[in-house]
């Protein structure tokens, strides 16, 4: 990865945390050139670098956006939530779960059947918050 890409990569996330909320999305349709594999990673050791100061809020934001991410690029999940995360914010964790199984079900990539077991799952953990407030 050049220096020139972890710039843009700097300036991409920079932009999405001062953004509005809701803005994120045209944010990255503008950028789809950046978000590859290499985004993620830049992405995941930001928001570490954010949990590691204590700014949890921001390491979880991030850390979900990589997440949903992953699944619209067709790529693994970079993180599995921890219980404190799924516990301190449910109703976003449950809000990007939504999202999460949104992506499975347009994912044209990977085998159907995975993607429609992904799909359920993360509805289905998105419904367990909902149903247990």
């Amino acid at each position: 990865m050049n220096e020139q890409r972890l710039q843009a990569y700097d300036q991409l996330i920079e932009n999405l945390l001062n953004c509005p909320s809701g803005e994120e999305p045209a944010i990255l349709a503008a950028n789809t050139e950046l978000l590859d594999a290499g985004f993620l990673e830049v992405l995941e050791a930001v928001a570490e670098n954010f949990s590691q100061q204590g700014e949890e809020n921001v390491a979880n934001r991030l850390s979900n956006l990589a997440n949903q991410l992953s699944a619209a690029l067709n790529l693994p999940p970079t993180t599995v939530p921890s219980d404190s995360e799924t516990n301190a914010f449910p109703q976003d964790w449950a809000l990007t779960q939504y999202h999460l199984g949104n992506a499975y079900y347009e994912r044209i990539l990977g085998e159907r059947a995975e993607n429609l077991e992904s799909e359920i799952a993360a509805f289905s953990a998105a419904l367990e918050v909902h149903t247990n407030r």
